[in-house]
């Protein structure tokens, strides 16, 4: 069982690792790269030396007050746990999901602007998260993402998502991404219900 203590050392490795990820990348020539790899690969070699066989771990649901980050802490767009996952913050507040970001090289499309398919990323997981906060939780069905201007790397970038109250099994989410007041990109997205307890059944079933 994970305690606290392992989850803020969890936590803390992860966010090394995209640290290191970022100062890969912007590297100069006169680097130690030969002494950089021999130190990653005795730090490889530590952590899987108690490496378990990967299986899917869906929680049990105590309630619907858990918000997307407490149910996907491995999740590569807003998992603490994920050394992938960029560094971005969200908030919950009346069914409203929003918060602020800055990304940097490692996440780069085009010359000096986030990659769009990051940003297409990022926008399932801010409507799934406004579906979650409002309780209406779902898979995605479709997505459509309008990019109405680049979007500028190394610089503060805030988002919104919000969710509407579902029809039938269809849940109706959108979301925009600002830097300073413009509107760099949005999405809509439609999100079709499950049963979670189904859906955790199956999902640990098929990897058993």
């Amino acid at each position: 069982m994970q305690t606290l203590g392992s989850f803020e050392l969890r936590r803390r490795l992860a966010g090394e690792i995209r640290e290191l990820n970022e100062n890969s990348i912007l590297a100069g020539d006169e680097t130690d790269f030969q002494a950089a790899i021999e130190l990653i690969s005795q730090a490889n070699q530590l952590v899987s030396k108690n490496a378990t066989e990967w299986r899917p771990r869906i929680d049990e649901r105590e309630g619907n007050d858990k918000t997307a980050e407490d149910l996907f802490p491995f999740s590569p767009v807003i998992g603490s746990l994920s050394p992938i996952s960029p560094p971005v913050k969200f908030y919950f507040k009346d069914g409203l999901v929003f918060g602020n970001m800055n990304l940097g090289v490692a996440y780069q499309g085009p010359p000096g602007c986030v990659h769009g398919g990051i940003l297409a990323e990022f926008f399932d997981e801010l409507l799934g998260a406004a579906n979650i906060a409002s309780g209406n939780g779902g898979l995605t069905g479709k997505l459509t993402v309008k990019y109405r201007s680049t979007t500028p790397l190394y610089k503060e970038l805030r988002f919104e998502g919000r969710s509407y109250p579902p029809i039938g099994r269809k849940i109706r989410a959108q979301g925009w991404i600002w830097h300073e007041e413009t509107l760099c990109c949005e999405a809509e997205g439609v999100f079709i219900s499950v049963d979670y307890d189904k859906f955790r059944q199956i999902t640990v079933e098929r990897h058993l």
